[in-house]
């Protein structure tokens, strides 16, 4: 004979109060997901990236720079827009947004690459070579985009840019062995 015993674990489970608490639990969370400044600046990174891969440039800056503004520590938005201040030929733009993508992330070599490449194009020897040097010991590793990157022909003949290549070769027969 089966004896059923009540169980006052079910009933509450479902009184009014747990179900309003639950939606408003809810409510909240999407509220949070769609409000939180990183999170919407990533939905907008994530469509200027498309943007830009369908070059539309102009229309990818707009939407980076929003990024941008609502989560001014955003890495990607400021990265991505400096790519498209490049692509424009909006250099000293370009520059301040590699800088701003190297604050925050200090030791990422690729904002420290495109800084050195902008100061290759405007002329800016002395500083374009100290800054591939240090994307170089930070870990930039593409040797192929280093040597065959056309905004960095300039500095191909000069002592130094071929010091940065033997560095470079250095650094990554170490990680070899």
């Amino acid at each position: 004979m089966i004896i059923g015993i009540p169980c006052a674990i079910k009933p509450l489970m479902f009184s009014k109060r747990n179900i309003i608490i639950s939606v408003l639990l809810v409510i909240l969370i999407t509220l949070v997901v769609l409000f939180n400044p990183e999170a919407r600046a990533k939905r907008l990174i994530d469509k200027g990236l498309k943007e830009a891969k369908n070059n539309n440039l102009h229309t990818a800056g707009k939407i980076f720079q929003r990024a941008a503004q609502i989560c001014p520590e955003c890495y990607l938005a400021r990265y991505n827009l400096g790519n498209v201040f490049l692509a424009t030929t909006y250099y000293n733009e370009a520059l301040n947004e590699f800088y701003a993508a190297a604050s925050i992330k200090p030791k990422d070599p690729l904002p420290l690459y495109e800084i050195g490449r902008v100061h290759a194009i405007l002329d800016n020897k002395e500083t374009a070579l100290f800054y591939l040097e240090q994307s170089i010991i930070n870990g930039f590793s593409d040797i192929k985009r280093l040597n065959n990157d056309p905004d960095l022909f300039k500095l191909h003949q000069d002592e130094r840019f071929k010091r940065l290549i033997t560095l470079w070769e250095k650094i990554n027969a170490n990680k070899g062995k």
